[in-house]
This record gives structure tokens, sequence and C-alpha cells, in this order.
């Protein structure tokens, strides 16, 4: 006797792009009633019994809406006055599988003078929730969204002075007036908080250099000697500077790495230094963008170092007179000019 032969189970197929392995009544669910089949063969089970067998399912083909129209139900069409239907077919379906058609939207309505066409959600965030509707008519729709004719609040634009400011705002930046003294709305800000005209606060102007004086402007001192210098500062209007940070650049015979210095109540500072070398200094002092320059001149002084009486030795008779010429040398072995001498004779004739 031959076996009988044991029928071959189906083959599962793995789903195409866009198709999903779902039993019937899944698909149904999911896609609704017009859920397309893609194959006929099976792309596996529910159960380990394999008694509930699984297909490929995509959703039926929506067709989209024509430009002027929109996809929703007969019962939204009704209340909304959409009459007239765009096409025949469904566009697609609602979450309770209730089929959506196109409906063409009615002629919006014009809104009238002060009134702006908005959604409701928009004018609620632009003005608040205190907005009055001008009309009762849509005029005009945002995608499926319809949008009203909304009252616009008059707001007034402030004076010349005054700045726009929520109150926040205003306390930050330290306007404490309003302007006319009183709350006038000039605008709303993205929460909808009402602004308000504050005088703006008289902008304080900070005094800038104008002059720099260095006393004194030029000198001549020995070497060896120390040198005073005093730097004041002044603004722009004449008045002496506090607290001004001075940079004095000193070159020349006797130089020196930069210094700063800052003024004192009065727009004063200053320095000193003992010169060591002969020559010129230059000293520049500088504060922002103003300097002043001033020279100092040192020079080796020259002292007397000896004196020299001429004739030395002299001879004569009682009762003539005699000359003597003193002249004194510098320490630099030249003639000084100038020079105080005090003579004291002493012996038979005596001065005093």
């Amino acid at each position: 006797m031959l076996p009988i032969p044991v029928p071959e189970e189906p083959t599962e197929q793995a789903c195409p792009i866009g198709c999903t392995c779902l039993a019937k009544d899944e698909a149904a669910k999911k896609f609704g009633p017009d859920a397309i089949l893609c194959l006929k063969e099976l792309c596996g089970y529910a159960d380990a019994a394999k008694q509930v067998p699984l297909y490929c399912w995509k959703p039926a083909e929506v067709a989209k809406c024509p430009e002027g129209c929109y996809c929703m139900t007969v019962e939204a069409a009704k209340e909304r006055g959409y009459t007239e239907r765009c096409q025949a077919d469904p566009c697609g379906r609602d979450q309770y599988q209730n089929p959506l058609y196109c409906f063409k939207a009615p002629v919006a309505e014009t809104c009238l003078t002060g009134c702006a066409c908005l959604t409701k959600d928009d004018v609620y965030k632009r003005y608040g929730d205190k907005i009055v509707l001008c009309q009762e008519k849509p005029c005009g729709y945002e995608g499926n969204i319809e949008k009203y004719c909304w009252k616009v609040p008059i707001t007034a634009s402030c004076p010349v002075g005054c700045a726009c400011l929520t109150e926040a705002e205003a306390k930050k930046l330290g306007y404490t007036s309003l302007c006319q003294g009183q709350k006038t709305i000039c605008g709303y800000d993205a929460q909808q908080n009402p602004l308000y005209c504050f005088i703006k606060p008289q902008e304080i102007v900070q005094p800038k250099v104008g002059k720099i004086v260095i006393d004194l402007v030029s000198d001549r001192n020995p070497v060896g000697t120390r040198h005073n210098l005093t730097i004041m500062v002044y603004d722009t209007n004449g008045q002496p500077m506090a607290n001004v940070w001075v940079k004095v650049r000193h070159t020349g015979a006797n130089p020196f790495a930069p210094i700063e210095l800052v003024t004192d109540a009065s727009g004063k500072t200053g320095y000193y230094y003992d010169g060591r070398n002969i020559g010129t200094d230059t000293i520049v002092a500088t504060a922002d963008s103003v300097s002043a320059r001033a020279t100092k001149e040192w020079y080796q002084e020259i002292k007397p170092a000896k004196i020299e009486l001429s004739p030395s030795v002299g001879h004569n008779l009682s009762g003539q007179r005699h000359t003597v010429t003193a002249t004194v040398w510098g320490t630099d072995g030249e003639p000084m000019a100038g020079i105080t001498v005090n003579f004291a004779v002493s012996g038979t004739t005596q001065t005093g």
C-alpha cells in the first residue's frame, strides 16, 4: 500500500515595504475596513498552534483634497457650513473609522476696519482672553481651523523720551516713572503682558579726560639733586578728576620703566627722582588718550676749586697803594665769574 500523502504547510512570506504582517481583524482595526491585502501568501501565525494566520496588509489609498478643499467628516462639514463636496472619493478616516470627504470652504467674510482675521489660539496668545469677536462667520481658514474677525485692542504710541516696556522690564532697567503720570498701554509682549510708557531716566554721562598738566613743564637742575613732579588731570569741563590712572613714560639721560599713578580727590598725583646723569629727560604722562609732555635738564654743578692771587709777593713803600687780583678757578679748570671773594689782610697793615 502507498503511504497517505501529508499536505505541505504554506510557506511564510516576508511582507513588502509599506505592508505589515497582521491578522485580518487587527488589519481592520489599524487600517480600517478598506485595508488592502498585499500578498495572498501567509506571513506567519499569531499563535503557536497556528490557528490564526497572518497576512501582509496596508492602508487603503487615500485621495488628497484639491486646493481650497478640506478633509473632514460629514458631521463636521455641516457644523461649519461646508455644503459642497470637492470629490466623491473619501480622503481618509477618523479615529473611529468614519470616512472623511473633501469639502469646499465657503467664501470667507471680510473683516471690518479695526478687526483682524485670526484663529482663536492666535488671538488669545497675541491679545489675551478679553478680546472681542467682530462677527460670527469665519473670515478664513488655517488648515482645517477657522479664522474669525477679532477686535484689535487700541494701543497708544509713547511720547518722545518714553519707552514701551513691561513693568518687569522697566524695573530691571531702572525706569521708575510713567509717562504723563499714568499707565498708558502701548502694546503687549509675547506672553500678553501689557506694555506701558515709561520715562527714560536721564543718562549719566561719565566725564572724560580733557587735559593733563605737568608741573614743572620744563626745569634745570644740577646732577645729584632730587626733582619733584606734579601731574594734574582735568575733565572736558575743566574740573579736576579723581581716581584717574595716569601712565608715565620716562626716557632720556635718566630713564626708567613706565609707572602708573592714580590721582587724588583734587585730581593730582606725582613722584620724584634723583638725576644721576648729565643730559635731558623727557616725561610723558597719559590718561585715556590724552597726554602731556615735560622736559628736565641735568647739568654738572661747577664749584670753586682754587684761588690764585696776583702778585703773590709784592714790595711797596709805606703810603703807596698795593693792588691784589684774585682769580677763582672752578672744578672744570676754567675761571669762574660772579664769585664773591672776601679779602683779609694781616700783619703791619690790617683790614677786616
